[in-house]
């Protein structure tokens, strides 16, 4: 079985926002790197177009940013590192030791690239792909920058706490887990409150309830017993609200600063095309002004945030297909509210350059 194809650049011209131009590597500030992986879905498959679906969303955003006039790409150079793909198998759906073998060699792969780049201090975007990418970003942080020294700041429907998943340690399901037994602190939002026997252990056992913030299921009137989630801390309506916000932020002690974003942990009303989307998530707005309001608190704590990635875009597509068209989509909302959440995170990660305050990255 071949695992693995090399990195490519075709069938995507240019780079994120700009269909023609591609700023060369060693003049970047922003590296965006593609993952087309769904191999450890246990729900619907489709991932593997996410990134193409992205990058072709992106395409059609205007660069200007709102208010000060000037274009993105003109303040910040963003290089698209390239695609990465791993097709699985037909006759392997069922063969769960071989879907995490290709699994790892996913897992090795990003981390190999994304050692580089952060090697080379760029800021780092990816774009999944199934919520197991994140496994080699990790990897590579903690190698670099001390997975003791990182806050990872988790937006999810899915705690992602197993040990493994139908047998698979890179599963999409044990993410979180991997991160927490490398010894990242990790913040969790949009968590749905149904979570397994397994997870509830992890978190009794860890003792990190104070670092999870649900969005509830169940009516307010339910939720008259004290369970394992901190009941002050939930989300009601998908809403972080500042006194939230502002507990999140004082429990970031670390300096450094990573952000994993699964778009189910929005609402599906928001992100319908993903591989187990559930209700009641993060409202969109509420979601960015939290995100808008964390990268401000990592900029006046002088803590840096690393990159972050945006996991399990899976296009909804009219048929079978072989490679992602918008032409061949039910609707476009899920890839163009991602292409926009990771405009708009880039902008704000260099907000003070279109505000007269351009400091060079260090």
């Amino acid at each position: 079985m071949e695992a693995f194809r090399k990195i490519k650049t075709a069938g995507v011209k240019g780079t994120f926002l700009d269909d023609q131009e591609n700023p060369v590597f060693e003049e970047a500030d922003v590296c965006v790197l593609g993952v087309a992986f769904d191999a450890t879905a246990s729900y619907k498959k489709g991932a593997f177009f996410g990134p193409s679906a992205i990058m072709d969303a992106s395409h059609e955003i205007e660069h200007e940013i709102p208010v000060f006039g000037v274009s993105l790409a003109e303040k910040v150079k963003i290089h698209w590192l390239g695609l990465l793909e791993y097709e699985e198998e037909k006759q392997e759906k069922k063969d769960f030791e071989k879907r995490d073998a290709l699994a790892g060699q996913m897992v090795s792969d990003v981390e190999e690239i994304a050692s580089k780049a952060f090697e080379k201090h760029k800021f780092l975007v990816t774009l999944g792909g199934e919520h197991s990418v994140s496994n080699g970003i990790f990897n590579a942080i903690a190698k670099k920058f001390n997975a003791k020294k990182v806050t990872i700041v988790h937006i999810d429907a899915h705690l992602d706490l197993r040990d493994s998943f139908e047998g698979m340690k890179y599963s999409h399901g044990s993410v979180m887990k991997n991160a927490l037994d490398a010894g990242f602190r990790i913040i969790s939002l949009g968590i749905r409150d149904q979570v397994s026997f397994e997870e509830i252990e992890t978190i009794k056992e860890k003792g990190i309830a104070g670092r999870i913030f649900p969005c509830p299921v169940m009516p307010s009137a339910f939720y008259t017993k004290k369970g394992v989630f901190e009941k002050n801390q939930f989300l009601w309506k998908g809403i972080i609200s500042a006194k939230i916000a502002k507990k999140i932020f004082s429990s970031i002690k670390t300096p450094f600063v990573y952000l994993t974003i699964d778009v189910d942990g929005f609402d599906p009303m928001f992100f319908p095309g993903t591989g187990t989307p559930l209700p009641f998530g993060l409202d969109f707005a509420s979601g960015q002004e939290f995100l808008f309001s964390l990268m401000q608190f990592c900029k006046k704590s002088k803590k840096q945030l690393l990159g972050f990635d945006v996991q399990e875009t899976a296009p909804l597509l009219q048929k079978n297909a072989e490679k992602y068209s918008h032409e061949d989509a039910v609707s476009t909302q899920t890839e163009m509210n991602a292409a926009i959440l990771i405009y708009n995170l880039i902008a704000w990660n260099f907000l003070e350059r279109f505000s007269g305050k351009n400091k060079k990255r260090q």
